[in-house]
């Protein structure tokens, strides 16, 4: 039988060292660590895309760009009109 494909899993590297420098936590895979709210480990600073998932597509991308969004704004207003 002859090797039809082969997969390599090449490792992550994140292309920006700012949010490191920032102060944000990464994985042991060197992903951004954030939360289920996308949040980072540093308050105030959100994640989305590529950094902070294995899953590789233009439409995790997007998703997770639409949810740091609204969860960004969301916090937002709760600090503005809730925590004063």
């Amino acid at each position: 039988m002859s090797l039809k494909a082969i997969y390599a899993r090449v490792p992550f590297v994140q292309n920006s060292d700012i949010p490191t420098k920032l102060g944000c936590e990464l994985t042991d895979d060197g992903l951004l660590q954030i939360d289920s709210f996308q949040r980072t480990s540093v308050d105030g600073i959100y994640a989305c895309g590529d950094s902070t998932i294995w899953m590789r597509s233009v439409a995790n991308a997007v998703a997770t760009g639409a949810n740091a969004g609204a969860f960004l704004n969301k916090d937002l207003i709760k600090k503005a009109f809730y925590q004063n």
